[in-house]
């Protein structure tokens, strides 16, 4: 995993999702040490990650990895942050 991955891997909290230290919000309003902008980035980061190691002929291996920590990640945004 590159180091962007491997950061936000790093920030993600026991529920999944990715906190920061600021927010979208710039400290305007409360809003929680968990960031949905960050963790959806993060989602991105990983489907995108999955196809382009398609494209690249990366491993099977890698490219699994990818696809299987954004579906976890996901449902783990769903889970957090849903009403």
């Amino acid at each position: 995993m590159n180091g962007a991955l491997n950061t936000a891997k790093e920030r993600s909290n026991t529920d999944g999702v990715v906190e920061s230290d600021s927010d979208e919000l710039e400290g305007r309003f409360p809003a929680g040490k968990a960031n949905l902008c960050t963790s959806h980035f993060f989602y991105d980061a990983l489907v995108s990650a999955s196809c382009l190691g398609k494209e690249l002929g990366k491993s099977a291996k890698l490219i699994a990895g990818y696809a299987r920590m954004a579906k976890e990640l996901r449902k783990d945004i769903e889970k957090y942050f849903a009403l």
